[in-house]
């Protein structure tokens, strides 16, 4: 196994500490990762920024065309892109992601965004990050990519609407998300916790849900990362776990809590169309 970043990782603080000192400084965390890590481990760490990114370009088209965002969070961070980068690459005059431009080409940025125009950009960046990374991350974004659909399909059946507009790409889960009309949609073999998720939407049980949507991607992340003590998976599974702890510590402030409430309650509601729940709040 390889060990070339003994160094980098050795020097990473403590997880979960009792000052939660690494979760307070994720983007210095995340300049000095980058920073050591080589050419092609560099470029697989970028698609782990690039989450944030999409939700600051689509934040950015709605206030081009006057849309007005009801998020509290102007830019999310850690990110790969600063705002002004991204208004050079809406112009063209720098060069983005391939499924950034490819979404940029084939959205007519004069419409308003929908739910649908939304979660393009998402089915993109997900076929991408899936295509060009290594069996860890290419792993780790399939794995979140099905949670999310299995959420937004027991959503959606819930509240009466086409599961075929809410879920995000062409895969064989999906069909079968689809076209089930089984309660579990006959898949509680391969993903045994459908019946505890639909439970807990259905009780409104908010906190717990999205604290058991976090620890079926932290499950993946240690599961597949064990026996990498000092190679780039070991360095992507710590960046991972941070920003899965800085982001609930984010949330422990009162802002961020109701924040979090304001969010899950949109999704959750009966009263709730497609078009009025954004695809970068869907997003895990």
């Amino acid at each position: 196994m390889s060990e070339r970043y003994h160094y980098l990782i050795s020097g990473l603080p403590d997880l979960y500490t009792a000052d939660q000192g690494a979760e307070r400084e994720l983007d210095r965390i995340q300049s000095e990762i980058l920073e050591l890590l080589e050419g092609d481990d560099a470029r697989q760490f970028q698609y782990l920024l690039y989450r944030n990114d999409n939700k600051n370009l689509l934040r950015l088209i709605r206030d081009r065309q006057g849309i007005q965002d009801d998020s509290q969070i102007t830019f999310h961070r850690p990110a790969a892109f600063s705002h002004q980068d991204l208004e050079e690459g809406i112009l063209g005059l720098l060069e983005l992601p391939e499924y950034m431009q490819l979404y940029l080409e084939e959205m007519d940025l004069q419409k308003h965004l929908t739910l649908f125009s939304e979660n393009r950009l998402i089915e993109l960046y997900y076929e991408e990050a899936i295509s060009n990374t290594g069996p860890f991350l290419s792993g780790y974004f399939s794995h979140k990519r099905d949670v999310k659909n299995i959420i937004s399909a027991i959503n959606a059946r819930r509240d009466g609407m086409e599961l075929a507009n809410v879920v995000v790409g062409d895969t064989d889960l999906n069909r079968q998300l689809i076209q089930s009309n089984l309660p579990d949609f006959g898949l509680s073999q391969l993903y045994p916790f459908i019946t505890e998720v639909r439970e807990l939407i259905e009780q409104r049980q908010l906190n717990d849900l999205e604290r058991r949507i976090d620890s079926l991607i932290l499950d993946y992340i240690q599961e597949n990362s064990m026996g990498h003590e000092f190679d780039e998976v070991a360095v992507f599974a710590y960046f991972l776990e941070l920003s899965l702890a800085s982001r609930w510590l984010d949330r422990s402030v009162d802002l961020g809590r109701d924040r979090l409430r304001e969010i899950v309650k949109k999704v959750l509601s009966n009263s709730a169309l497609p078009e009025q729940v954004r695809a970068d709040e869907l997003a895990l």
